[in-house]
Order: structure tokens, then sequence, then C-alpha cells
């Protein structure tokens, strides 16, 4: 969809691709679009920016992983992985964000995005756990961010080491998981 229309469909909306940028640099005190939009007018072009049905997570993920891919030629990359929960009733609804970081084994520097993906958990499923396969449980996210983190090594990148937590030690992490990557 890239060309005269731009990524996401109307040149307009370039303007909000670049808001990743700003998002990053408000770091973690915490976000608020009046603050990422520096003011009013910004915080408007943001909000028409998000609220667009043509602008959607995956594509946003898609476009930071693009943009940073360059970065990882001929470097030792930590795909770091672990899940944060944005927005939790306390009761049977959460949303998470599952991030993977690509981060220098040598020197600690980030590099950027390597993938990412919103989670709406609701509860009261584990009973149907171990009759679900394995591609339709939240827990695939872990196998399928390591496969992705796999294709920094045909970006050019000299090694892929995953790093996640204790909720990664799964079986299908290590028994699918791509041979590129190392853990």
């Amino acid at each position: 969809m890239e060309g005269s229309l731009g990524r996401f469909g109307d040149r307009r909306l370039e303007k909000g691709g670049r808001l990743a940028g700003r998002l990053v640099s408000v770091g973690q005190s915490g976000i608020s679009v009046r603050r990422v939009g520096g003011n009013r007018a910004g915080e408007m072009r943001i909000t028409r920016f998000l609220r667009n049905p043509r602008v959607r997570p995956e594509e946003m993920v898609a476009d930071r992983r693009r943009a940073h891919r360059w970065l990882v030629k001929g470097r030792h990359i930590l795909a770091i992985q672990d899940t944060t929960t944005l927005r939790d009733d306390g009761k049977q609804y959460s949303l998470n964000l599952h991030p993977m970081i690509a981060v220098d084994g040598h020197d600690g520097g980030l590099l950027g995005l390597v993938d990412a993906v919103f989670l709406s958990h609701v509860g009261g499923k584990k009973h149907l756990c171990k009759k679900r396969p394995f591609a339709e449980k939240e827990s695939s996210r872990w196998l399928d961010a390591t496969r992705t983190a796999a294709s920094l090594v045909a970006a050019g990148a000299a090694c892929v080491t995953v790093v996640a937590d204790r909720e990664g030690d799964i079986y299908e992490e290590f028994a699918c998981r791509p041979a590129e990557p190392s853990f």
C-alpha cells in the first residue's frame, strides 16, 4: 500500500506514522495523547491517526520493524520478550501487550521493536487449555515472536539470542523453534 498514498493509505497519515518516535520519547512516566502531541494541534492529529480505521496495531508494529531492521547487521542481537498488562478490570478481562525488542548483545543499545502483539484476555477458559491446539492458545505468542526474531538473521544479524522469563519456558518454544535463534 506504499507509494503515492503512503503506508496507511492516506498521505495525511504519514505525520501520524512518525509518532512512534514521540511515543518512545515520553518514556515510562506514562503516556497521554496530550503529552505526546506536544500541543492541542498535535493531540488532535494523534487522535485522528489512532481512530482512523486504516491504522491497525499490526501495521504500526510492521512499520517499526521495517524502520529498524538495518540496525541488526553484523551484531549479536538479544531478542527480549515479555508480556505486560495494560488494563485489567481485576475480574475476567485484561488487555496485554507482548513485545519483543532488539538489544545489541555487546553494548546493550536498544535497536528497536522486533515484534509486538496485543492480547485481550477473557478469564474462565482454563478448563479448555489442554483441548485447544497450541496455535490457538495465548502462549503461542512466545513462539511467534521467536519465529519473527529468526528473520533477523536473514536481515544480517550475526547471532540472535532469545531472552524470556519463565512464562516462555514452554515445550513448543524449544521443540518448534527455528534453527537460527539460540536460547
